[in-house]
């Protein structure tokens, strides 16, 4: 959190936005928007040989299938606004969730606490 900000505030907010998301869609520019960055990142990732490597040996790990960029961004583009608002209602509910908090020693005060769902 930014100085002067709660984690409990942080907390708070991030449950309020996947709340939103499981009952109204991101807008199709805020999909567009994350699309983007993945193919950003995917392109940015390939322009060393050794990103290449990486890339490839992941894809033949995961998939069998070490040149499945091309399937991995289609995945992304087909993504739509609906998709990802049945993905927060079934998959981020209140309960499904882990609190981790990461606080100088001795600063427990400043440590997320279970925020009512």
């Amino acid at each position: 959190a930014r100085p002067g900000e709660s984690l409990q505030d942080v907390e708070a907010a991030v449950l309020e936005e996947v709340t939103r998301l499981a009952s109204e869609p991101p807008t199709q520019t805020e999909v567009d928007r994350v699309v983007n960055g993945v193919e950003t990142a995917i392109v940015s990732g390939l322009q060393t040989a050794i990103g290449r490597a990486e890339r490839l040996q992941r894809y033949f790990y995961y998939t069998g299938e070490p040149d499945y960029a091309a399937e991995e961004l289609a995945r992304y583009r087909a993504l739509s606004p609906a998709d990802i608002q049945a993905a927060a209602a079934a998959y981020l509910d209140g309960g499904n969730r882990i609190v981790i908090s990461i606080v100088p020693e001795g600063g427990t005060d400043l440590a997320a606490s279970e925020v009512p769902s």
